[in-house]
């Protein structure tokens, strides 16, 4: 296995990794604030009042690890529970003296106890008569990646895989389940391109873009009510995408400026070529906690890039944005002629211009370098490569994301096989895994 936490004991068999090891689910546990919180089935809590799916009745759930920390916090949270809980001697066999070994049985509880508890969680991000966010392609929607802030990374993508892997090869959780069918429709349906939005020409956007530093995969609308960022709470299915992949963005992690005269700048150095006429943005500052321009407070709507285009050799491009007969009758001194590009644009009324990193849009380009070029960003490419590996080991069909990844990356070009995280023997058969039901079937 591939992380280095429980690699110690199981080579060298000292008692004191052991310990360690126990040390460490203990320590990181404590890190989680004590519930249980103010809201029936929400996350953040090691302990939480949930109403049961089996029975409806409300119970008090102890031990819980969901949705703690930063992303990556809250994947090497589980992982760090999940090691103690695995191995060691077995809970129900004495050691000579007659004691037993009641910290594995302990934290072997509270992974189950999660397990149970997550329906109820999935229930409090979904809402009421809402499946969004448990349908979506959100990655996995689990511990949950970028659920509070609006960006998603790969590389706390591959975080979670681990997480997901040991509790599917040492555990069997249902929970494990959930996050690898999850997971293999991110992969199979984004980068292998089996999703309605992804795929090459106009309105589409490659897998290249699953590379990027950042992404945001399934929220839908632009402008929700305002209040802060949305992720920690509930009720956010109503703003995503469950279905498919046609509300993929890529992200500008820095932000988009807005110049004079309706000319937008996107911040920073990218790998993406310059926009194209034709490739779309939406605006999503009130996941921030601030409301959208007052032009593109359009609900689900893609706004059009149109020129003229400045590349500047890749670094701070800049584009304009196409008005419609709509926003010529709404903002006629913004949108004075009807399929031209907005020549301005206000927020509550008051003009903005020169106003250096205000807009958060994510983009759907169709730049495409094609194969043997690479995922959109090199550093971040070999994380899918990790997932794709570990889900196939758990019998997850990524027969096509296998396919786009070996076209784009080969092996000597951005997968380093000698980092321990992405040590995998795709040969590898684990004994007694749960069957995998994949969200996106094989041929």
């Amino acid at each position: 296995m591939p992380a280095y936490n429980g690699i110690t004991y199981a080579v060298f068999g000292d008692r004191n990794w052991l310990d360690l090891m126990q040390w460490h689910g203990s320590h990181d546990f404590m890190n989680i604030q004590a519930g249980p919180a103010f809201e029936i089935g929400s996350g953040g809590y090691r302990d939480n009042f949930g109403v049961s799916p089996s029975d409806g009745n409300t119970y008090h759930y102890w031990g819980l690890l969901t949705n703690c920390c930063q992303t990556r916090g809250s994947n090497w949270l589980i992982r760090d529970v999940l090691w103690p809980a695995s191995v060691g001697r077995d809970p129900n066999v004495a050691y000579p003296d007659g004691t037993f070994n009641t910290e594995r049985a302990m934290f072997s509880d509270m992974i189950k106890e999660t397990s149970n508890y997550w329906p109820i969680f999935s229930k409090f991000k979904d809402g009421p008569g809402n499946t969004n966010w448990t349908t979506s392609i959100w990655p996995i929607a689990n511990n949950t990646i970028g659920d509070n802030s609006i960006g998603v990374t790969v590389f706390q993508v591959g975080y979670s895989m681990l997480a997901t892997y040991e509790l599917l090869a040492f555990q069997h959780v249902p929970m494990g389940g959930i996050w690898g069918t999850g997971m293999q429709k991110f992969m199979e349906g984004v980068v292998g391109m089996q999703l309605p939005g992804m795929g090459h020409g106009p309105g589409l956007i490659s897998s290249y873009y699953m590379g990027s530093y950042a992404v945001q995969p399934a929220m839908q609308f632009a402008d929700p009510p305002p209040g802060g960022s949305l992720g920690f709470r509930g009720n956010i299915g109503q703003w995503l995408n469950g279905v498919d992949a046609t509300d993929f963005g890529y992200f500008s992690s820095d932000g988009t400026n807005i110049l004079t005269g309706g000319q937008l700048q996107i911040v920073g150095t990218f790998h993406i070529g310059q926009p194209q006429v034709g490739d779309t943005l939406k605006d999503m500052d009130p996941w921030y906690g601030y409301p959208n321009i007052d032009q593109f407070q359009g609900g689900n709507r893609w706004y059009d890039i149109m020129g003229p285009i400045q590349d500047n050799g890749g670094s701070w491009p800049t584009f304009y944005v196409r008005c419609n007969a709509a926003d010529h009758i709404k903002f006629p001194a913004q949108c004075p002629v009807a399929g031209q590009a907005f020549t301005g644009f206000t927020r509550g009324g008051g003009l903005q211009e020169n106003v250096r990193l205000s807009e958060v849009p994510k983009f759907r380009f169709q730049y495409d370098p094609g194969p043997g070029q690479g995922y959109d960003d090199f550093g971040y490419g070999q994380y899918i490569g990790n997932v794709i590996n570990a889900l196939h080991i758990l019998g997850y069909n990524v027969s096509h994301a296998t396919a786009d990844y070996a076209s784009r990356c080969p092996a000597d070009v951005c997968y380093d096989f000698e980092q321990p995280s992405f040590w995998w023997d795709p040969t590898i058969v684990v004994p007694g895994l749960p069957t995998a039901v994949n969200a996106i079937p094989g041929n």
